[in-house]
């Protein structure tokens, strides 16, 4: 992306991963209402294909939060106390996935992969084996 325009500064970016531009655009816009509820102007910067239906053609993912400069403190900090009050649950990580949750998500997965085997073998093996067999067959007897 192009540098800012003159007198702005960016405090914040926000990837949008292809397939998740709304999340991410979500997420920068309640940061904007944010600042601008603060007194803070604010502004996003994005490559526009990305608010488009053609998404794809969206030279640059990236986000950008930007304030004039001499509201670029004061922006950081609301920012940064931001999630002061959410519970812990929301800003601390978490240890992982639930082991039960995990052993049934691995039980699923080896379902799946049983199931699609045996519809290979149905759809593709079976009739190769049986054309095999015609043509055997057809060649013993004649």
């Amino acid at each position: 992306m192009l540098d800012p325009p003159p007198g702005l500064v960016v405090v914040a970016e926000y990837g949008a991963a292809a397939g998740a531009e709304a999340m991410a655009f979500g997420e920068a816009d309640l940061a904007v209402a944010l600042l601008v509820d603060a007194g803070i102007d604010a502004t996003l910067a994005y490559d526009p294909a990305l608010r488009s239906s053609a998404q794809h053609w969206a030279s640059d993912r990236v986000i950008r939060l930007l304030v004039p400069g001499a509201q670029e403190e004061l922006a950081r900090q609301a920012l940064d106390e931001a999630g002061d009050g959410l519970p812990p649950e929301f800003r601390e990580p978490t240890d992982g996935w639930d082991e039960a949750v995990e052993a049934e998500r691995l039980r699923r997965s080896a379902r799946l992969r049983r199931a699609g085997l045996a519809v290979f073998v149905l759809l593709v093996a079976g009739p190769v084996l049986l054309a095999l067999l015609v043509a055997a067959a057809s060649a013993a007897l004649g």
